[in-house]
């Protein structure tokens, strides 16, 4: 059962400049769960085999607005995601991204029993 313990809203502005590199979340402080959520602005994430530059191990995927993206296993933890500045397709996005992250669980004061 995924529990989301953590959450980070993104904004995004292509005439800004703004896109997001290429990356693996950190695995320490990230359980094996990620869940993205596209508020606003479509856009293409680009997964790529870490380590790699063949094509052949590169996949991009349309995320529309509205959307809802889960990363788990290979998708997680074999290839980096990242979205290039051409790759935002409206002149606005934002996403919100969920993580059950144990830093946050240690920090999480408990209610009272």
């Amino acid at each position: 059962m995924f529990l989301a313990t953590d959450a980070n809203a993104i904004e995004y502005i292509p005439n800004q400049g703004h896109e997001l590199l290429p990356h693996v979340d950190d695995r320490q402080l990230t359980k094996d769960t990620l869940v993205n959520l596209s508020l606003a602005g479509d856009c293409i994430m680009t997964f790529q085999r870490e380590g790699t530059s063949s094509e052949e191990l590169r996949r991009e995927v349309l995320l529309p607005r509205r959307s809802l993206q889960v990363l788990q296993k290979d998708a997680r933890y074999t290839y980096t995601h990242a979205i290039k500045n051409e790759h935002l397709l409206s002149s606005r996005r934002v996403s919100v991204t969920f993580r059950d992250s144990p830093v946050t669980e240690q920090q999480t004061p408990k209610p009272p029993a």
